[in-house]
């Protein structure tokens, strides 16, 4: 078989290309010159006739039918998003615990924090720290899992979204309030003061006592007090039994 030359190899390409295709046919490779980088997400939809091809070629998938009825007991079957944790939520599970039992004898105060600047909440933390207390940020998904069959539990229901925890290895509830007297976004909304938990009344209650020191010390002189009435009250009646006691002998 006699080889062809190219030009007319490409002559009857071209006649094959113009028979199998009509006239009003679009060409197969259409050029076009841009002087900007193609949109890689949102490209050219291309020409009519290749956006019909590709919608009608398309694989068509149906969706696995769901009984309406069991849709309720599938819900309930599934893991829901507070039960999903990652490995950081569990690192600050694990966290919150450690910071629970370090405070135990001391404050672990919930507070709610009002919408303010991040750079307004770091003077906030810095004077807190500066009085001895720490500021935490809550995460509501950590706090459910944190004290979660603890006698703590009921902190679950009002631990919500943006929340914030104060604490103190030392019962000082009268310095915290003080401090948050200071910090008007800080809202005090109870607190766990040497192992029970208090209300926010219960809290002012007890800031408006005196310290363990000056109590002992007031009970310690109001005992004195009470030993040297009694002393009194017993010394004539110890007088008169002396005196008697001298008449009673014979050489008296």
């Amino acid at each position: 078989m006699a080889t062809l030359p190219v030009r007319g190899l490409l002559q009857t390409l071209n006649n094959i290309q113009n028979r199998l295709l009509p006239c009003s046919a679009a060409p197969l490779v259409i050029p076009k010159r841009t002087r900007h980088k193609v949109n890689i997400q949102h490209p050219w939809p291309g020409h009519i006739n290749r956006q019909v091809l590709v919608k009608v070629t398309a694989p068509i998938i149906k969706e696995p039918y769901v009984d309406p009825a069991e849709k309720c007991t599938r819900r309930e079957s599934l893991v829901s998003y507070m039960d999903q944790l990652t490995e950081y939520e569990k690192f600050l599970i694990r966290h919150q615990k450690k910071l629970h039992a370090e405070n135990a004898d001391g404050i672990i105060a919930v507070m709610h924090l009002s919408s303010c600047l991040a750079k307004i909440l770091h003077r906030s933390k810095i004077a807190l720290q500066r009085s001895g207390f720490e500021l935490y940020p809550l995460n509501r998904k950590v706090v459910h899992h944190a004290v979660a069959d603890t006698k703590y539990e009921v902190l679950r229901s009002l631990v919500g979204f943006s929340m914030a925890m104060v604490l103190c290895p030392k019962p000082r509830v009268k310095d915290m309030m003080a401090a948050l007297e200071k910090i008007p976004h800080l809202h005090l909304m109870c607190a766990v003061v040497e192992g029970q938990l208090l209300s926010k009344t219960q809290v002012e209650t007890y800031a408006s006592y005196p310290d363990r020191l000056s109590m002992i010390a007031q009970t310690s002189s109001i005992l004195n007090v009470a030993s040297q009435t009694c002393k009194l009250l017993t010394a004539h009646q110890e007088q008169l039994v002396r005196n008697l006691e001298v008449y009673s002998q014979p050489d008296s």
